[in-house]
């Protein structure tokens, strides 16, 4: 079976047993390979060691794109040879990453993904190697919980297993993963937040909102208790907004007055522009005073 054929092609020798192989000479040659049915051939690994020898057919066979494409649509252990042949470190551990996701035993899928963090270190990948580490580190937490707790968390990321583990309130749980995944402070916050507030754990939220110095902020309390229509509620949370954020939290929970008397201290002409654009004719001394406040802050 030729290896290579295609229009306007040359015959190079390769290998000792004299085997050949068909390549294109010229940009116009069309090189078609045929790999269908070739991973059932005993002598699939000497045909490829043998084509390594002859440098010329070697780029051709080990770069070719088209080549590279198929296989990895149509004959995925061929890939993997191919890698081998070339000593590709960082592909095939890009390969077996993909391999670990059609396995559905997760013994299975750790073992291929210690495959892939071994061939990381060989590429000297520091990146995708603690990458593939902390997938598996993920996984054994998912598997363990869903065997203390039938959690289903299994084939999640590591951002909806916490979402699921805060809606199932297994808030240490969540926390854990929080503290060894060193989930940034913020996005942790921020999912912690949420899943409170969709849960109407008013109480429970509060005390998180003191546990220590928010890193999103206080605004965004008062906004997923709005979101819920929980005026007080989101009213405990207003004057522990920053002063430049103040105006918008009374107004986030239709405070006129807290809004004006804000802006008023902070001599902000734009901020009393905004509050009185949210007045109606029956506020007229809340008006006055804001014009007021706007005079004073033009003379200075």
């Amino acid at each position: 079976m030729a290896l290579w054929e295609g229009r306007g092609s040359s015959t190079w020798p390769c290998g000792k047993g004299g085997a050949r192989a068909h390549g294109p000479v010229g940009r116009e040659g069309i090189v078609v390979y045929r790999v269908t049915g070739w991973r059932t051939s005993t002598q699939q690994q000497t045909r490829l060691l043998s084509c390594a020898i002859c440098s010329p057919l070697t780029k051709l066979f080990i770069n070719d794109v088209s080549l590279r494409q198929f296989c990895k649509l149509q004959e995925q252990e061929t890939l993997k040879d191919l890698y081998n042949q070339d000593d590709d470190h960082q592909e095939l551990g890009n390969y077996y990453v993909t391999a670990s996701y059609r396995e559905k035993r997760l013994e299975s899928r750790l073992s291929l993904l210690q495959s892939a963090v071994d061939e990381y270190n060989k590429a000297k990948n520091d990146f995708s190697a603690k990458a593939t580490e902390e997938e598996m580190r993920l996984l054994r937490f998912q598997r363990k919980l869903d065997d203390e707790k039938g959690a289903g968390l299994q084939e999640l990321s590591l951002q909806a297993t916490m979402e699921a583990l805060l809606a199932l309130g297994l808030h240490k749980q969540a926390e854990q993963l929080y503290r060894d995944f060193r989930v940034p402070d913020k996005r942790y916050w921020w999912l912690k937040l949420k899943s409170l507030a969709e849960k109407e754990e008013w109480e429970e939220l509060e005390k998180f909102s003191k546990s220590k110095k928010s890193p999103i902020g206080y605004l965004a309390f008062v906004d997923v208790c709005m979101k819920s229509n929980n005026v007080s509620e989101a009213k405990k949370y207003v004057s522990r907004v920053t002063p430049e954020q103040r105006v918008k939290a009374h107004l986030a929970t239709s405070d006129l007055e807290g809004a004006a008397d804000a802006a008023i201290e902070r001599k902000n002409e734009s901020e009393m522009g905004v509050v009185l654009s949210r007045c109606s004719a029956s506020d007229r001394l809340l008006i006055d005073r804001l014009n007021r406040g706007r005079t004073c802050a033009a003379k200075k």
